[in-house]
């Protein structure tokens, strides 16, 4: 079993590795933006890199592909579905706008090892949408898990009368290819086990480590 920290969001997994194939490892689930070139500098030199995106990240995904292109970058579109109210408000005008996400490379510290990244049934919203920009700048990066949530967007909250608050989302990420939003499929499914569960083990890690020890 390998041991992750909840606290140090990057580590190199198996440090007494002797086949000479360390490899990183960045939990973005805990991963600051402060952090980012920190993390990436303490895993330079690994030749392969875990990204876990297991869960809700803090926003980190546009920084974190910033280090994994040497070029310039348009990731996907964000769509952004809102009514504009005319006059007294008795005629509701639907309305689209639509921008390009572009990542621009971070310029001090290039990655160029083997990625993968650890999703499951609990990365939604940020964390898929950071699937989108690593799967734009490394399309050679391999997903390994269960399918995400598929909340590929931002929440809008509103207050209606009465003080219900509604969520909807307000900003859709397509991706660039012009493919209908849905969930990230892994390329290795790996279902968790309930003697995975029982020994806790992380299964999905564990296979993460098989492949990237694995001849490429």
């Amino acid at each position: 079993m390998h041991k992750t920290s909840s606290i140090q969001p990057y580590t190199i997994l198996d440090k007494n590795d002797t086949t000479g194939n360390p490899i990183g490892y960045i939990d973005l689930r805990y991963l600051t933006m402060s952090q980012v070139s920190t993390a990436f500098e303490a895993v330079k030199e690994t030749k392969s890199l875990i990204l876990d995106l297991r869960g809700y990240t803090k926003g980190t995904g546009y920084r974190v592909a910033q280090h994994l292109t040497q070029k310039r970058i348009t990731s996907c579109t964000s769509i952004n579905h809102f009514v504009v109210a005319t006059c007294l408000g008795d005629n509701l005008e639907p309305n689209l706008n639509q921008s390009y996400q572009t990542i621009t490379p971070d310029g001090s510290l290039y990655y160029s090892g083997r990625i993968v990244g650890l999703i499951d049934n609990s990365s939604i919203g940020p964390a898929e949408i950071t699937c989108l920009f690593l799967k734009s700048c490394r399309p050679d990066i391999q997903f390994v898990g269960v399918p995400t949530v598929g909340a590929l967007g931002d929440i809008t909250n509103i207050i209606l009368p009465g003080n219900v608050e509604v969520g909807f989302v307000g900003l859709a990420y397509v991706p660039q290819d012009g493919s209908k939003p849905s969930q990230i499929s892994p390329d290795i499914l790996v279902q968790e086990t309930l003697t995975g569960l029982w020994e806790e083990k992380d299964e999905i890690l564990e296979r993460a480590i098989i492949l990237l020890q694995s001849p490429h």
